[in-house]
């Protein structure tokens, strides 16, 4: 089982938010972590959920805490929550290859998998590398490649036109406009993509936010979905085939 101790402490001050207990937030924390740990080890999976989610419900987060509550999911045989552990550890962190290759076994028992056309290869490639870091990592790639050009129009300054410098300005340019352009693209995915999966074992999608409404068709737990819009206590979702309809939202756990 994946997910070293400090490590996760180490994440967790990256993507978390302190909350007060009655010790220190961290140790508070490693003890949660740390049990959980230990129950999974033991087979004890349900006390190694509980410590877990103990740990989410006191809002922190972190790339390896998804990653091993989403293998203490997948041995309870909660798919739904396995898929979306995953999903939110890929989130968070989008090299995580064994969250990568988990999600792909967890995938494989869920009932409404649908059938993707294969992408261009030009699309492929550009999405491998877009979605090799999160928006927040894209945007220090770019703002270092920014710094490091300026010092290289410092140097030119002092030192003079040397035509090493001048090639390394441009292709730093060049740099510099290639990673602003997945940033923006990776923000804006961020921002106005918003996906879920289906936590319900059967849910009825209907054709309007209301219980008398046609039913269109059923998705089952563990599905990956898009949500378009939300209205009260009802989501919008819409199917990798284009279909669409409404939920209720209990029955959709959103990947943030």
């Amino acid at each position: 089982m994946a997910g070293r101790k400090w490590m996760f402490i180490v994440c967790s001050f990256m993507f978390a938010t302190p909350v007060e207990y009655g010790d220190s937030p961290a140790e508070s924390l490693d003890t949660y972590y740390k049990s959980g740990l230990d129950f999974y080890e033991s087979r004890a999976y349900q006390n190694a959920k509980s410590a877990f989610e103990k740990v989410l419900e006191n809002n922190w987060e972190s790339p390896e805490l998804y990653y091993n509550l989403g293998n203490v999911y997948y041995r309870l045989n909660d798919i739904s929550g396995a898929v979306w552990a995953y999903e939110m550890c890929l989130h968070h962190d989008p090299t995580h290859e064994d969250s990568e290759f988990n999600l792909k076994l967890a995938n494989v028992n869920v009932k409404d998998r649908i059938a993707i056309p294969e992408a261009p290869i030009y699309l492929k490639l550009y999405m491998g590398i877009k979605e090799r870091f999160t928006p927040n990592e894209w945007v220090k790639i770019t703002l270092g490649l920014f710094v490091l050009f300026l010092l290289f129009v410092l140097v030119r300054k002092f030192w003079g036109y040397l035509p090493i410098l001048n090639s390394s300005e441009n292709f730093i340019l060049i740099l510099i406009c290639i990673t602003f352009l997945f940033s923006l693209h990776s923000i804006w995915t961020d921002s106005n993509i918003s996906q879920g999966i289906i936590y319900i074992e059967s849910v009825d999608v209907l054709s309007e936010p209301n219980t008398q409404s046609t039913t269109l068709f059923q998705v089952h737990e563990g599905l990956k979905v898009s949500i378009t819009q939300n209205s009260k206590n009802w989501v919008d979702i819409e199917l990798v085939d284009g279909k669409s309809g409404w939920i209720n939202g209990a029955s959709i756990r959103a990947i943030h």
